[in-house]
């Protein structure tokens, strides 16, 4: 992210849900606010941008020939799938609980506060006060009144202390939380992620929950082509991704904070339960998985 600016890859996936909402006969996940959020103006620059890192690069991959293919197969997979699985564990999570807190770690332009009819979720939007700040004007822009339940809170992951900040704005410790850390691993290091599941742990009452998705590092296994564009373009953008996990060890440091896996949706599973019968207009990424673990409970 370049200073003063908000995030490009939020808009970029703003971008990805709006087509897919507009376009899309067969929805993965409608999010039918995302255009209006991200705006006419930005939907149409990043689309430009898009084109213009189409037109700069030699990726010899037939499925690049136009933008909106691009979206399908190198966006899609993983923004839709990810908030599909999220905000469907959510609700369910909800359901099952009288009153919770949700937790949206680099929310991004996430339009679910305005989407939500369950006003007895608490919800917290994190992320980073330049992309916060373009967020809230284009709330203010489209005249839409931000719930009572929602809360947009400014930090930057690598240099504030995540529990301090959530404490700070009316965060109850005692009450169960759904955490959710989509697209956020891919440019933390071990370290800071490790940390990360340290304050979350801290914070969590038991039975909270924390999804995240994460780039998987296999020994010896040269990154995946699509996977390697994708770290390419993000890096052009000034958002580079810092690497892979090994499942064995995220598990372990998950459980050193006493979160247990409940469900690890492997690329396989991604597919099946979320991209069939889309031939190469919708393929998981080889090396992308989510990770749904809860507190205090094996």
């Amino acid at each position: 992210m370049h200073k003063e600016e908000p995030s490009i890859t939020a808009k970029i996936c703003a971008l990805s849900r709006a087509h897919h909402s507009q376009y899309a006969e067969d929805k993965i996940f409608d999010d039918y606010l995302a255009f209006d959020l991200l705006g006419a103006q930005e939907y149409k620059a990043m689309k430009n941008l898009i084109i213009q890192i189409l037109s700069s690069n030699s990726w010899q991959i037939p499925f690049f020939e136009t933008w909106d293919s691009f979206l399908d197969e190198l966006i899609a997979p993983i923004i839709l799938t990810r908030i599909h699985y999220a905000e469907e564990e959510l609700l369910a999570f909800a359901e099952a609980n009288r009153k919770v807190q949700y937790v949206i770690c680099g929310a991004g332009m996430d339009s679910f506060a305005f989407r939500n009819k369950n006003k007895n979720i608490k919800v917290f939007e994190l992320d980073h006060p330049n992309t916060h700040k373009y967020k809230l004007n284009r709330i203010k822009e489209l005249g839409w009144k931000i719930p009572e339940n929602v809360q947009y809170v400014d930090i930057d992951f690598e240099t504030h202390n995540l529990k301090e900040v959530l404490l700070k704005t009316g965060f109850q410790p005692g009450v169960k939380t759904f955490f959710t850390l989509l697209g956020v691993s891919y440019y933390l290091t071990a370290d800071v992620l490790t940390d990360t599941f340290i304050k979350i742990a801290e914070l969590s009452a038991k039975g909270s929950r924390l999804i995240f998705d994460y780039p998987e590092k296999r020994n010896n296994q040269k990154v995946p082509e699509r996977f390697q564009i994708l770290m390419d373009i993000t890096e052009s953008l000034g958002e580079k991704m810092t690497g892979g996990m090994v499942y064995d060890e995220l598990r372990t440091e998950l459980k050193k904070v006493n979160y247990h896996i409940k469900e690890h949706l492997t690329p396989g599973r991604i597919q099946e339960r979320y991209l069939y019968n889309r031939g190469n207009r919708g393929r998981a990424f080889e090396n992308v998985s989510f990770i749904m673990s809860e507190y205090g409970r094996k």
